[in-house]
């Protein structure tokens, strides 16, 4: 559900006409899960998760998986938004509407890109991102910005692009879950 939510995205389409179709669409896309086994392993063993969110519409989404994690893991987790919406992305007003934060400490990242833009972050979010053991990474344009990263990070996101077919070898419409191999 976190990653089919990424179809969420106004930068990705110019309008919505039916959300609960771009949902159901998403959970009927071809997922992969080669990485799924790398994942698991390693948000049981973490002692600090630093969740980056994405788009707005998916925050609802990265509860339920934050609630989940919280079942194997009741380690630090830290959920971090962007300062403010550029296109359609998540703040920390969306996180409060829908009760994230009562489930994990969130932050903002002090950034105002579409993507995690590390020079851009805040002096808390850089020391976030320096200090986890994982890093689960939402969005198409977080995989973008972060991809060359060595970090321990795990891209949840769908494909919409040619480019990103280019770089990460999945169709357009897949869902994908990568674990990052730079």
């Amino acid at each position: 559900m976190a990653t089919g939510g990424n179809a969420i995205d106004l930068g990705a389409q110019a309008e919505y006409s039916d959300l609960h179709a771009i949902i159901e669409e998403s959970l009927s896309c071809a997922i992969n899960l080669n990485d799924y086994k790398w994942f698991k392993e390693s948000i049981t063993d973490a002692s600090s998760i630093l969740y980056i969110g994405d788009n707005a519409g998916e925050v609802v989404f990265d509860r339920i998986l934050t609630e989940q994690i919280r079942k194997v893991n009741s380690n630090n987790i830290v959920y971090a938004v962007r300062e403010k919406p550029i296109i359609n992305d998540a703040t920390i007003e969306d996180t409060i509407r829908v009760g994230l934060d009562k489930v994990v400490k969130v932050i903002s990242s002090g950034s105002e890109a579409p993507a995690t833009i590390l020079s851009q972050c805040s002096p808390e979010m850089k020391s976030m991102y320096n200090c986890a053991d994982v890093i689960i990474a939402n969005g198409q344009g977080n995989y973008e910005s972060l991809c060359n990263s060595p970090e321990n990070i795990f891209f949840f996101f769908k494909v919409k692009c040619p480019v990103i077919v280019r770089n990460c070898g999945y169709d357009v419409g897949t869902l994908a879950l990568i674990r990052n191999s730079a």
